[in-house]
């Protein structure tokens, strides 16, 4: 953890709602429901970083991490909320606008959490489960 990290860490416990608090703490410390997380930790033979292919938009060169789905949210009308590499960074890096983006975040994982990952341990089935997005 980097000492520029660390304010937002204090940051985020200022945070009035519970559901805010928790889905940050979960992105910054990696307990979210991405694939790159979750197929990481898989049981039995470890999934390769680039077979954790992101369920929704199915695309084999794109892994399920914080930046692809926070770019490429699964419900489009999230869309309109965020977007780029540098208004997440500063989103996420600013008191004031964390809240909302801590909402973002938090309706990522719902939608995540309702749909399950795309699981892939070959070349083969890789080429299986990838195809038009979802």
């Amino acid at each position: 953890m980097t000492s520029q990290r660390l304010p937002l860490l204090q940051h985020r416990l200022t945070l009035p709602r519970r559901r805010q608090r928790e889905a940050i703490s979960r992105l910054y410390f990696s307990e979210h429901p991405f694939a790159v997380e979750q197929l990481r930790r898989a049981p039995g033979t470890p999934i390769p970083r680039n077979f954790r292919v992101c369920r929704f938009c199915r695309d084999s060169g794109a892994v399920e991490d914080e930046v692809h789905i926070l770019q490429h949210p699964p419900i489009k009308h999230l869309l309109h909320r965020l977007h780029g590499p540098a208004v997440l960074d500063a989103l996420l890096n600013t008191p004031q606008t964390l809240g909302v983006f801590a909402d973002y975040v938090a309706d990522v994982y719902d939608v995540c959490n309702d749909t399950p990952l795309l699981v892939a341990r070959s070349e083969q089935e890789l080429a299986t489960i990838t195809g038009p997005p979802l």
